[in-house]
């Protein structure tokens, strides 16, 4: 038999069965899909279940244990541009903060293994899906997403014209709950997310895609890009607004520009803008008050925040500057509300540990950016637009697992064919 007739497909045109570790690699893409969507299974089970909820952790379960099955099927990885060193070195400073803590700030095992898992653990966890790089055709990334938010934006629209959030809002047992859907009387769009802000900021990962797509494919990427601000424009979120407007413009700076270094310096110029717009919101403080978009309440409520827990932090002893007083951001009773990624993870980890976290973050959105610019793929350039606003959004926000995700899908991505082709899935916009 020739080798051609050995390579090609029998002649019932059926192809060779996928392999094991090849069955992995989508286990761990669906579990990454399902965090993207965060209130996806929540929300499911708690149909089923009639408000109870079994467990709010499955996805990050799945994709430890996809992760892990694919080390034992194949040991040899390839993390060549990947800043696996620099994920390695805050993983060993976090173990030096867990004795930190516990010892010095009296902190408990417990409390702080939940601070961690809460706030650093995706950031971590995906820089194992090295395992499975370059495994998933991006045609099945975008179609998923596309999917996705057709779906979700047509719950969310649905929430804003009834001003109803016709899902749950939360568990019975109280592990689930939807963050600030309530609105001066009107319901913020939080569609299938635990969160309005969730909610935008996956619709600016769709806007920006839409812009790349709309290079090889104008008027699907025109239409998909307007439905994705439609649907942020429903979580009645300035914060999700910023990151829509950053995002896309990231966008199409990264797809029709022709510079190698264009982008490079936006995550510096989404500051100020963030910055900027923090200060005209601030100037409006003091007129009537509104109950509308323009109300500057939780700009101030953001402000009196900052100073009071700088001022903590400032007049702490060295020690604690430098690695934390185990502060942790939340909206309980017994943890500050930062809204502010450096203040928050000085306030945890300590100024050292902000600046590593820092420096691991900013290695993350160098290494997005660049397979954006050498792919020319129009999701990773979605991911790197997105990854562009996190200075943006970490001024208003502390860290969202949403960036380490899409992190994630961009590992996972296929980067060898450029050609986005069918990529629509039947019926589609």
């Amino acid at each position: 038999m020739s080798s051609t007739a050995k390579n090609r497909p029998d002649s019932l045109g059926k192809h060779a069965p996928i392999s094991t570790y090849q069955m992995l690699a989508f286990v761990a893409t669906a579990a990454c899909l399902f965090a993207l969507v965060d209130g996806l299974l929540p929300q499911f089970q708690l149909f089923l279940l009639g408000g109870h909820l079994v467990t709010n952790v499955f996805a990050k379960a799945t994709l430890v244990m996809a992760l892990v099955l694919g080390v034992v099927l194949r040991p040899r990885i390839n993390i060549a541009g990947v800043p696996v060193g620099m994920c390695t070195i805050t993983i060993g400073y976090l173990i030096l903060e867990i004795a930190y803590l516990s010892a010095v700030c009296g902190t408990s095992l417990g409390s702080i293994w939940q601070s961690f898992n809460d706030s650093y653990s995706y950031y971590l966890i995906v820089f194992g899906c090295v395992v499975f790089r370059d495994r998933i055709p991006e045609k099945v990334l975008i179609r998923c997403t596309i999917c996705s938010l057709v779906i979700c934006a047509a719950i969310g629209i649905a929430q804003h014209v009834t001003e109803q959030p016709l899902l749950y809002t939360e568990s019975v047992e109280g592990k689930f709950a939807v963050q600030s859907w309530a609105f001066h009387e009107k319901t913020r769009a939080f569609s299938l997310f635990t969160s309005g802000l969730d909610f935008g900021t996956f619709c600016a990962l769709c806007g920006a895609l839409g812009v790349a797509l709309s290079r090889e494919h104008r008027m699907q990427g025109i239409l998909f890009a307007a439905l994705s601000a439609l649907a942020c424009y429903t979580t009645l979120t300035r914060v999700a607004y910023l990151l829509f407007i950053s995002a896309c413009t990231c966008s199409a700076l990264l797809t029709f520009g022709k510079s190698s270094k264009r982008g490079l310096w936006l995550p510096l110029v989404y500051l100020l803008f963030g910055t900027v717009t923090m200060v005209f919101g601030l100037q409006s403080f003091g007129t009537e008050p509104s109950n509308d978009l323009q109300n500057a309440s939780s700009a101030v409520e953001r402000l009196i925040q900052w100073t009071y827990y700088t001022d903590v932090l400032t007049h702490s002893s060295f020690d604690h500057q430098l690695l934390g007083l185990g502060i942790v951001q939340g909206t309980d009773d017994t943890v500050a509300v930062v809204d502010n990624v450096p203040l928050a993870l000085a306030l945890h980890i300590g100024i050292l540990g902000m600046v590593i976290f820092c420096t691991l973050l900013f290695k993350m959105w160098l290494y997005v950016r660049r397979e954006a610019l050498t792919s020319q793929r129009p999701f990773i350039i979605a991911v790197a637009s997105l990854w562009a606003t996190l200075t943006c959004e970490g001024l208003f926000q502390t860290l969202l697992s949403q960036y380490a995700i899409c992190f994630a899908l961009v590992v996972l991505c296929t980067k060898h064919n450029r050609s986005t082709q069918n990529f629509m899935p039947p019926g589609a916009v």
